[in-house]
Formats: structure tokens, sequence, C-alpha cells
């Protein structure tokens, strides 16, 4: 009389279900978007005593718990109500080893989903942020041309706003256990690993919160000097220097966001920190200066008049015949 039929791949009434063409599909029904994970409401009623646990052991509040809990297993919302879910598998492990870990990436890889967006040579520095219309968004078939319906069902994004003027969602990462496993599990398939080519990414980082901008650009295009030319794709030119700008300092923990829209342009990536927000335009085989005068012909600092944070440009120029970064210029 009743069943419930769950996994990766959603389906509607194909032909070679035709015995079952009466199925309800409630993958996206408001009245069940909180089925398949744990609220946070439910966090406190039935796990404040590991809570304390955690806190005790880590020597920190309760409240940086939560927090830190929130930052890296929830953001799961499975309709445009935008209903708030923690990862059930990962929360559950987390309170068993009393340790914060990647448990859920741990359990398989997306060797599929990477085939997918090579095949597709899709542009990953847009996964954060993408729209889909409905129709688009409800398609259940991986094809290589619309991959992101398939990687919205695997886990590896969420939705994170809904336009119902438009009927259009906006997808991303749903947590940062998810986006730092993701671009861990992608990052060779466009570079070596950072460790492997004798950087750290932690220097990335230090040089970044340290507002040292020369430091990290001159670190940056040691890093891109020693990326093997095999690994270089040059079906995707200019935007595969925004790929690997963005990994680089992805995997560095900065924020990073890529193709920033303003009124009147696309900002090629803009990283924050606590004091700075950077703006960045590149150029393949165009000068570094011409870069510069992109970002103040489009006004995109305009696009943060109203944050606090100090505002740094920069304008940098590639060479696709030595697959370099060539010159940057600052302002």
């Amino acid at each position: 009389k009743f069943t419930l039929l769950t996994g990766v791949t959603k389906f509607g009434q194909m032909s070679v279900f035709s015995d079952l063409n009466q199925l309800e599909d409630i993958s996206m029904s408001s009245d069940y978007d909180t089925l398949c994970g744990i609220t946070k409401e439910e966090i406190f009623q039935y796990f404040d005593d590991d809570i304390h646990k955690m806190a005790e052991k880590f020597n920190v509040s309760y409240e940086d718990i939560i927090e830190k809990l929130r930052i890296q297993y929830d953001g799961y919302h499975f309709s445009e109500e935008i209903h708030g879910v923690y990862n059930p598998f990962s929360l559950l492990n987390v309170f068993k080893a009393c340790k914060f870990s990647n448990y859920w990436f741990q359990t398989g890889t997306p060797s599929y989903l990477l085939k997918l967006l090579k095949r597709s040579n899709y542009d990953i520095t847009s996964l954060e942020g993408m729209k889909l219309s409905a129709d688009e968004f409800a398609d259940y078939r991986a094809e290589i041309e619309k991959p992101i319906p398939m990687i919205y069902q695997s886990g590896y994004l969420t939705i994170k706003d809904y336009d119902p003027i438009m009927n259009e969602y906006m997808l991303g990462f749903p947590n940062e256990e998810v986006r730092s496993g993701f671009l861990r599990f992608i990052a060779p398939s466009y570079i070596p690993p950072i460790s492997d080519t004798g950087f750290s990414a932690n220097d990335f980082a230090r040089d970044l919160y340290a507002d040292n901008v020369e430091g990290f650009m001159k670190r940056f295009k040691s890093f891109v000097s020693s990326i093997d030319y095999e690994l270089f794709d040059d079906k995707l030119k200019e935007r595969y220097f925004q790929i690997i700008f963005y990994l680089v300092f992805s995997l560095a923990g900065a924020e990073v966001s890529s193709e920033v829209h303003t009124s009147d342009g696309r900002m090629d990536a803009v990283i924050k920190t606590p004091s700075k927000i950077y703006i960045f335009e590149f150029k393949l085989d165009k000068p570094a200066e011409e870069a510069m005068e992109q970002i103040e012909l489009k006004h995109y600092p305009d696009r943060y008049l109203s944050d606090s944070r100090a505002i740094v440009k920069i304008g940098a120029s590639f060479k696709s015949e030595t697959r370099s970064l060539d010159k940057w210029v600052i302002c």
C-alpha cells in the first residue's frame, strides 16, 4: 500500500516504469524537505549532551561547537522554502568520534561527476551561485551538456535561494565539508597537489591575510610556472588560468568568488578577507594595464561601496605561449 523509493538519481514517468506511472515525486516538496536530514531544533533536542562533551574536549564554548557544526555540516535545502538540515551521517559520526572530519565525503568520491565535468569542459568556478530555471533543475538525466542537475541530486550542490518571480533556483555548496572535499578531489585534474610543487596552501593564506599582495602574486606566479604542461587545457584558454586561481586560493581557505556580476559587467575573481576586498581582472596575451583599465571603466568597486573594507584592484596578464602569469598591476 505504501512504497518509498530513494537513491541518488530521481526518475519520472518513463516508459521503463510504465507500471509505476502514478508515483509522486516528493524530492522537492516542502512537506518533506526535512525528512532526510537533521534540523537545528533536533540537534538541541537530541544531542545536547554530546555538544557539551565536545565543548569540554576542545576547551571552547557550547556556542562555538554549534557554529562549527553549522559551517561544516548544515546548509542542505530541498525545496524553495529553504528549510535547512544537517547531514545526518556526518553529524552522527562527529558525536560518535567526538571529532570534526569530512565523514560524508570519505564514504565515496564523485568519480563519475568528475568525468562529466571534464567531458563537458564545465567551468567549475561557476558552481557556487549557479542559477537554473525550474525546468532545467528538474531534469533527471545525466548529460554532458547539463551536468548540474546530477551534481545537485548527488548532494554536492544544494538550493541556496529561490526567485518565485523568475521561477529560478540559485545553487551552491551546502557547507564546508562538501566544498573543501569536492574541490580537493577535482583539483588534481587541473593542478598538481600544492605540496608536490614545493608550495604550501598555508603560505598562500598567510600572505593573503597579512595583506601581502605582492607576496601572494609572486607565489602564485611561481606555482603556475611549476605546473606540468600536460595538465594545461588549451581549449579553456583564459578560463583555465581563472580555474587555477580559484582552486589555489580556495584550497588555501580563502573566500573566493568567480565571474561576479555587476551592473556593467563581470569581475573575473573577488577574494574577501576580514580587512580587504581584492578585485581581480585577468587578460590573456594582453597587457596587465588593460585589465586594470577594465576594472576602472566598468566601475567594479562600486558593488562594494557599502562595505567598510578597503578595496584593492589587481589587473593581471597571462601568456598562452609560456603558460605563465606574466605581469600584474596593483592599485
